[in-house]
């Protein structure tokens, strides 16, 4: 019972690693039902219209979860700029619906803008979103000009719930920060040390399955950055605690590079070899605790300051998405990245609404809304992938809203519970799955119109034709108005993670850096990884199939040269003239395949051979022999490349 226990822990902190999903989604949540009761009693007393204070509430749910800037200071005047610009878009609305013509041209115009000033940065982007949502409840909810002022009443006390919600009743701190995030990490070395027993004890396999781990250890890398995210943005509201803050940062870095070992070196030690590091990993992770209270006591007897843990989330979706879009504008093309996306969307909202209100002159914009949200990926790939999402998200959240509205019709008490477990789930789901987010945000919708007696099968089945419109015409624009190549922006990736390398190399063979340095270095390449591989999920998966095999070797590859680099990065000894030379052959050639690969063939890529990291063998071994070892496969590495994107005559 204890094992199963503990093993779902691991399996949930994996999931939502630092809880910020969780934190968000009760942020969320609770402050819809707040502002949704105090905008009840509002309406009812000024008897004015209850479902149009509704848009006081959608506004709050936005606010409450947009809004990732990095510091608190950042983030609380984005809260505040967000009443104002809601109002100022939803009074546009309000002022352009007499005309269905203007209503759509102003449509048109901030899809764009929304779109366009993502490039300036977190707070525009979410001021975009803001923008565009109020201006979309306005057509929505079809507000008219003499309740504006009440409507624009509701937005600023949401506003003002929001706030308080996020800032006061459910904050982030440095303390949770670091606590939730060292426990997600502790998770995923209890199970790469659980699956390697598992495996050291199967009786029936001569060599423990290196393939059942790795997924583990991969969890265990990607755990250890959030973990030092985390512990980093903690130093900056923790004065004085620089020291402690690199200590711990630096264990963290330890128990990966330990696990790490144990993982290479799997088949070439024997299982009582292997089983003893397992304990002394066990052990080490366990005394981690230590550092970790160590900095929440510096914090409890420091002046309480606003944290920055938020920044970690940040960081942490930019790098499961691909995000940090601005560098795809260094491709050679005449457009920013951002700008081609606005333009791209734009048309698809054009068509969209042509198409839409051919279908329903009251009910058209549903079809823009879908092309609208289908442009947040960073490829053509991304932008099928959220549309078919999206798209399957309706259908099943139509089917689940109209069973749960008939089976609690009538009982409005359990149907408005329902209705907020359903808004919950789905800003818990917005961050890790857009599918499951749209599904329970449909059956959301579904319930909502049950409770004003306005849910019809026709409606609804109307609503997944309208998104089905407005996903096919973003995904055409997608691929035929100014596409974003996905091969294009992985290639633009893998030029950088070659130049990153070859300035690393420079810096490790010129200069003593001492070992925090080189941690920050190997740290920058392993995120380097992960947007490449983010980067890559469109083209590795069912879309894709064409240069899915061509993309599965490029990450192959990409993982081979960071896993190598990593090595002589850490283990380069200070005395190493023997091995100068031979980094700074390595660094003219890194350097050649970051110029030469933008412009090469992606179909020329085939598999790097050479590179297979199982080989490496991490045995106890002094750091000159360590280096020369990785020195000599990282050198295999990139003659792989080298092999699959000649110099063209």
């Amino acid at each position: 019972m204890n094992l199963t226990y503990d093993r779902s822990r691991d399996r949930y902190l994996i999931s939502d690693p630092g809880l910020f999903r969780l934190r968000s989604a009760l942020r969320g949540t609770i402050t819809v039902i707040v502002t949704t009761i105090v905008l009840y009693y509002l309406s009812t007393f000024g008897h004015r219209p209850f479902l149009l204070a509704l848009v006081g509430a959608t506004m709050a749910m936005n606010g409450a979860l947009m809004g990732d800037d990095r510091t608190i200071r950042e983030q609380k005047v984005t809260a505040l700029l967000n009443p104002t610009i809601s109002s100022l878009s939803l009074a546009l609305g309000v002022l352009a619906h007499p005309s269905q013509a203007v209503s759509m041209i102003l449509l048109l115009v901030f899809t764009f803008g929304a779109i366009f000033i993502r490039r300036y940065g977190v707070r525009w982007t979410t001021l975009g979103a803001i923008a565009y949502t109020a201006y979309f409840s306005a057509l929505f909810f079809k507000v008219p000009l003499d309740q504006m002022m009440f409507v624009i009443e509701g937005i600023v006390v949401a506003g003002l719930f929001s706030y308080a919600v996020k800032f006061w009743l459910v904050p982030d701190r440095a303390r949770s920060a670091i606590a939730w995030s060292l426990s997600a990490y502790r998770a995923s070395l209890r199970r790469f040390v659980r699956a390697t027993r598992r495996e050291l004890q199967n009786p029936i396999t001569m060599k423990p399955n290196k393939e059942l781990i790795r997924p583990r250890m991969v969890v265990v890398n990607e755990l250890a950055l959030l973990s030092e995210d985390a512990i980093v943005n903690a130093s900056d509201a923790l004065p004085g605690s620089a020291a402690l803050v690199r200590a711990l940062q630096g264990r963290v870095f330890d128990l990966e590079l330990s696990a790490r070992r144990i993982f290479e070196s799997l088949n070439r030690r024997s299982r009582q070899d292997t089983a003893h590091d397992l304990d002394v990993l066990e052990k080490g992770y366990q005394s981690l605790r230590a550092g970790e209270q160590a900095l929440v006591a510096e914090e409890e007897a420091a002046t309480p300051l606003a944290s920055t843990s938020t920044g970690v989330q940040g960081a942490t979706i930019a790098s499961a998405t691909g995000v940090s879009k601005v560098r795809y504008s260094s491709l050679g093309d005449r457009f920013h990245f951002n700008t081609r996306q606005a333009i791209q969307a734009t048309v698809a909202t054009v068509i969209a609404t042509i198409i839409g209100t051919m279908i329903s002159q009251d009910r058209w914009y549903w079809a823009p809304l879908t092309a609208y949200v289908v442009f947040t990926g960073t490829t053509r790939g991304d932008s099928v992938r959220r549309a078919m999402s999206r798209l399957a998200g309706t259908a099943f959240g139509v089917a689940a809203g109209l069973a749960i509205a008939y089976v609690l019709h009538g009982d409005r008490d359990y149907s408005f519970a329902a209705l907020f477990l359903g808004l919950f789930c789905a800003m818990f789901a917005i961050k890790a799955s857009y599918a499951w987010y749209v599904f329970w945000l449909t059956t959301v919708i579904a319930m909502f119109y049950s409770l004003l007696d306005l849910l019809t099968p026709s409606l609804l089945y109307l609503r997944i034709e309208q998104t089905l419109i407005g996903g096919v015409c973003g995904g055409i624009c997608a691929f035929f108005v100014l596409p974003i190549s996905a091969k294009k922006s992985l290639r633009a990736e893998l030029a950088k993670l070659f130049a990153m390398l070859s300035h690393t190399l420079t810096e490790i063979s010129f200069q003593q850096l001492p070992r925090r340095e080189r941690r920050i270095r190997v740290r920058g390449l392993e995120r380097e990884l992960l947007t490449l591989r983010a980067i890559a999920g469109p083209l590795a998966g069912p879309l894709g199939r064409p240069a899915r095999q061509e993309t599965r070797l490029v990450v192959h590859g990409a993982a081979a040269l960071v896993h190598f680099a990593r090595q002589l990065i850490v283990f380069y000894p200070e005395d190493a003239a023997a091995l100068r030379d031979q980094v700074h052959q390595l660094v003219r050639r890194t350097q050649a395949l970051a110029e030469r690969i933008p412009n090469s063939d992606f179909n020329d890529i085939a598999t790097p051979g050479a590179t297979n990291a199982d080989t490496w063998n991490l045995d106890p071994s002094p750091e000159q022999e360590a280096a020369n070892h990785s020195l000599v496969r990282l050198a295999q590495a990139v003659t792989a490349f080298e092999t699959r994107f000649p110099v063209k005559p």
